[in-house]
């Protein structure tokens, strides 16, 4: 089954009059080989392109393997190349394992298990200053979009991210109507791979094959380290998403927890690296007030819900944070940049003490000029009462600009204004809105 991914198309349609290196990245298994391969080559084909004027390589397929070797790569490109000088479109599917295999001098052919990602750079750079090439590549981790290698693309590089499945998405699949989709895409997320599993179990073992093998495993393969130690630092993770991350304090439960010794520094190097393979997303800490950004105490979300389901084994009852880690990816997915927003109030006790209270804004969410303001409810809608007891003491209610501001609930009937601007929600419908 395939979801169109017309959000993503649409980008790298309207970027084939760039002569940039379209950069496609994101999380493994997400997409974007499908998004190149059964949606943009169609495209192109059916706009003016042919067979002979489109040059595909997935250098992960077994097949192509051989073209890891960088003198191969190249006789089998220049050989594709139109004689005329025409206009071609070449699409280059996990380019970094260019140069994972090298020549020697007598002629055999040796594996590189970490080939310098500068090799694939300089090669592309080459083809890019042919007049008649346009270039989209794609990869599943940082190591081709760390700041020096963008430099070495000369400033001639645009990324688009692509991300698993939306809620809207999702829901184009056809595989549930919309109240139990919504029910199966908090559990299971929205890895593509999920949408041909046909029950509950399979898509648990799935997503944990995914968490561990695909992601966890190429970690400490691609970075060397050891298993014993990455092993509990990504349940803690998992279960520390929504929460502010001190480095330091992951470290104490780790130890606590699954006694293994590791400290703030090693800590904050996993996070790197788990932020590097796309598999979690940092949430800037942002005075509302002051208009700063704070340096330390971010937030972390999983890049899928489903996948931190099923790493924590699918046995946290953390409602709140999992719709939290929706609606931020959703925010992301919609082209919004999402951070936590802190504020300071004063207010003073029956015996006219002053006192200073911090609150907190889950998201104040920034798409170009547009801002909006979003606090999610930690928990479903259990009564009206309890509601109105939460909607009491919002912290939207002491931000006092004019732009939108809402409190999201999962299972609200009916969306209601409060006198002062905030809008109640229902976790839905906000979320699909988020897309229009």
């Amino acid at each position: 089954m395939i979801v169109k991914r017309t959000l993503y198309l649409k980008k790298l349609i309207s970027l084939l009059s760039s002569k940039d290196i379209k950069v496609v990245a994101g999380i493994r298994r997400c997409g974007k080989s499908t998004l190149l391969r059964d949606e943009f080559m169609p495209y192109l084909k059916e706009n003016g392109y042919s067979e002979k004027t489109i040059i595909y390589i997935p250098l992960d397929s077994q097949k192509y393997s051989y073209l890891r070797e960088v003198g191969a790569f190249q006789d089998y490109v220049n050989a594709k190349l139109p004689r005329d000088g025409g206009p071609c479109v070449l699409i280059f599917d996990e380019i970094q394992k260019l140069g994972e295999l090298v020549k020697k001098a007598d002629g055999t052919i040796v594996e590189v298990k970490h080939p310098d990602p500068k090799v694939f750079v300089g090669t592309l750079n080459e083809y890019n200053a042919l007049p008649n090439t346009n270039i989209y590549v794609s990869g599943s981790n940082s190591r081709f979009l760390s700041s020096d290698i963008i430099t070495e693309f000369r400033g001639r590089s645009f990324t688009v991210m692509v991300h698993p499945l939306s809620f809207k998405e999702y829901l184009s699949s056809g595989t549930f109507k919309e109240e139990a989709a919504w029910q199966d895409y908090q559990i299971y997320g929205g890895m593509p791979i999920l949408l041909g599993a046909s029950d509950k179990a399979t898509k648990k073992e799935m997503l944990a094959d995914l968490f561990q093998n695909s992601y966890i495993n190429d970690i400490i393969d691609r970075n060397e380290l050891s298993s014993s130690l990455m092993d509990p630092f990504a349940d803690v993770l998992c279960s520390n998403v929504a929460n502010q991350t001190n480095s330091e304090n992951i470290a104490r439960r780790i130890k606590a927890y699954r006694r293994k010794e590791i400290d703030g520094e090693t800590v904050q190097k996993y996070i790197d690296l788990f932020v590097h393979a796309f598999l979690f997303s940092k949430c800037l800490r942002y005075d509302v007030r002051g208009g700063e950004y704070f340096k330390s105490n971010y937030k972390l979300y999983c890049e899928d819900q489903g996948l931190r389901n099923a790493r924590l084994n699918f046995r946290e009852p953390d409602f709140g944070r999992n719709l939290e880690n929706i609606i931020f990816n959703e925010l992301i997915i919609a082209g919004y940049k999402p951070d936590v927003g802190t504020l300071t109030t004063f207010e003073r006790d029956k015996d006219g003490k002053k006192s200073r209270k911090n609150l907190e804004i889950d998201f104040v969410a920034n798409r170009g000029d547009e801002k909006i303001y979003v606090q999610v409810c930690k928990e479903p809608l259990l009564s009206l009462s309890r509601l109105n007891n939460e909607l009491s003491s919002l912290s939207l209610s002491e931000v006092k600009d004019s732009f939108p501001k809402y409190y999201v609930v999962d299972g609200l009937q009916e969306p209601i204004t409060l006198s002062n601007g905030v809008k109640v929600v229902d976790a839905r419908p906000f979320i699909l809105s988020l897309h229009d």
